[in-house]
């Protein structure tokens, strides 16, 4: 259950901003991958290649990928939970692959922007191979924003590519993409202004209150529901000068994704997980800048790629469990 939204500035900064949610705990940490890395894909018959992109962004199990983050180029790459859906490449059993969580990392470490990655994908396979520290494969689809704001959304569905360009920069889980892009069709009565009352035999109706325009707007977590509450407040917040300012937009916007410990439960093999938000993050394309905070740390936290040494030999980790300080005022 994740949700993500492209925002643009007044001078064209891009900012692509997403919720990370998980019913087990992903065990991320921020990295820094440097150009010129070897690294392995996380699977059997695993691709190896080396970096020739420097990268930073979030991994999970505290494996060497990026599931969420950018590039020096500013192309950013993010990872969506795609459950019921996903089905990958068949190879062939001697042939090299990615697992589905290795394909984000991939791209940015070999593209610079959206366009390259419609040529560059054709190059890799992406199988259904088990993501090694969890066991299983793991369904995912993805969503590429580049400094010129172009967004891309790629699908594997019954074992072939799909790609989209995304004309709204919104994604959640859940049905495919071409399905939640037929669904806005429904919603088309949202907007920001205050019904005006209606009038019926003499006797005057009031609008219901402050926010009437969007009444009808669903409010669950559902994949579905979200992609709409995310569009319709994407295209209707103010636009912000710059990257900075639209970055703490975006912020705010997802604040409204947050998922509470315990709201949202499921039982398999008679235990229970719990989907919550684990952490949000902003990208801000244009500067190559990586900002996060987490369940746990609500303070938001920056890597500026542009002041990191990716000539460096290894990959550099930055916690990201940390304990929230509180200031005490008096």
């Amino acid at each position: 259950m994740c949700t993500g939204i492209q925002l643009k500035a007044e001078d064209d900064s891009i900012i692509f901003a997403r919720t990370l949610e998980f019913g087990i705990d992903l065990h991320s940490d921020v990295l820094v991958v440097p150009r010129n890395h070897k690294l392995k894909a996380s699977c059997d018959n695993a691709h190896e290649w080396t970096t020739k992109y420097g990268m930073v962004g979030a991994n999970a199990e505290k494996q060497p990928i990026i599931v969420d983050g950018v590039n020096e180029k500013g192309l950013t790459a993010n990872l969506f939970y795609f459950a019921g859906y996903a089905d990958f490449q068949k190879v062939d059993a001697s042939e090299k692959t990615l697992s589905s969580v290795d394909l984000g990392t991939w791209i940015l470490s070999n593209c610079a922007n959206v366009a390259e990655i419609k040529e560059a994908i054709h190059k890799i396979k992406v199988s259904n191979a088990n993501f090694k520290p969890w066991g299983i494969m793991c369904p995912t689809h993805y969503i590429f924003n580049d400094p010129t704001g172009a967004c891309l959304v790629v699908e594997y569905l019954k074992g072939e590519l799909n790609m989209y360009d995304n004309p709204l920069g919104v994604i959640t889980n859940a049905p495919h993409f071409e399905w939640h892009m037929i669904n806005c069709s429904n919603y088309v009565n949202l907007g920001p202004k205050n019904y005006e009352s209606l009038t019926i035999d003499g006797n005057e109706i009031p609008h219901p209150g402050e926010g009437s325009g969007l009444l009808g707007m669903p409010g669950d977590f559902t994949p579905a529901s979200r992609f709409i509450r995310a569009m319709v407040f994407k295209h209707t917040v103010l636009t912000s000068k710059n990257a900075h300012d639209t970055m703490l937009e975006a912020f705010h916007i997802l604040n409204n994704f947050d998922i509470p410990r315990g709201s949202i439960r499921a039982e398999h093999d008679g235990k229970e997980y719990t989907d919550h938000t684990q952490w949000t993050s902003a990208i801000d394309c244009t500067n190559k800048r990586y900002y996060f905070h987490n369940y746990d740390n609500r303070n938001i936290r920056m890597i500026d790629l542009n002041k990191c040494d990716l000539d460096a030999k290894a990959i550099r980790t930055f916690v990201m469990e940390k304990e929230n300080p509180i200031e005490a005022l008096v």
